[in-house]
């Protein structure tokens, strides 16, 4: 089933509303509306299930609603809780921003960490790493994969065929300009983050979502203004860090704010 979360509407929020039911969180007919009375019966199963209490009906929580067996590799609420302490920050500003960044998870179906390559970062690593020669041929020969601009998405699980043609270029470069999992960190990162190369920031990030939460912590810890503004929930201030100076135009703030008034209401 897809995933559901507040404002979502139809017959498969009603057979979200009806597992509630029979289970003893939620009151009331189903209507097939997902309204904050959904939401916070959501959540609280969530909670007390060892789930991610984000109140969104994902992959897990349907697993989990259906009686099928669950899978290890998702975040659940100790992850969540740990981060919180490690950063001294409220557990709803964790949830709001991983409810904004996550775009539902931190794998596709198949297995594979999401990503997003970024032709324009491996530009730059080609030319950082002194090989001006294999960035102009890339720009050249293969501008998809190579360029002085961004662009060229092909999105979802395609993404990794854009990156796995980048390797064949060169494998660090490409592995260090792509952005994975559900926080979408950057490879470039992995120095400063603690990671011993970039190919072992992505194996991890390979492994489970609670290595995705684990590299999200190292970035806010690496960045004084970014846990400043985390602690302060200074959402302008943490989506300009976080998203960069095209934030006001996606609203990630607004939409972090929201979030986390949800998040602390469950």
């Amino acid at each position: 089933m897809r995933m559901i979360r507040l404002g979502s509407r139809g017959e498969t929020v009603k057979s979200l509303q009806r597992l509630l039911k029979e289970k003893g969180y939620l009151r009331g007919e189903a209507d097939g509306i997902f309204g904050t009375g959904t939401h916070k019966a959501l959540a609280k199963f969530q909670k007390t299930n060892g789930l991610l209490a984000d109140g969104v009906a994902g992959k897990r929580t349907w697993e989990e609603l259906e009686g099928n067996r669950v899978d290890t590799w998702q975040l659940t609420e100790q992850h969540i809780v740990q981060a919180a302490g490690k950063l001294g920050v409220e557990v709803a500003a964790i949830k709001a921003v991983s409810e904004v960044e996550s775009q539902g998870g931190g794998f596709f179906e198949e297995g594979m960490p999401k990503i997003l390559y970024e032709r324009h970062i491996m530009n730059r690593r080609l030319l950082a790493a002194d090989l001006p020669l294999a960035a102009e041929l890339g720009r050249k020969g293969r501008p998809d994969l190579v360029n002085s601009s961004w662009g060229g998405y092909r999105g979802g699980k395609h993404e990794w065929t854009r990156l796995n043609k980048a390797m064949e270029l060169n494998i660090e470069a490409a592995l260090e300009s792509a952005s994975y999992g559900r926080y979408q960190i950057m490879g470039f990162h992995w120095k400063r983050l603690g990671y011993p190369s970039v190919q072992d920031y992505v194996e991890k990030m390979s492994i489970d979502e609670g290595q995705h939460l684990d590299a999200f912590v190292r970035f806010i810890l690496a960045d004084s203004s970014l846990l400043a503004a985390l602690v302060e929930k200074d959402w302008a201030k943490f989506a300009r860090g976080y998203n960069g100076p095209s934030y006001e135009k996606h609203n990630y703030h607004g939409k972090m704010a929201e979030a986390y008034a949800r998040q602390k209401a469950v």
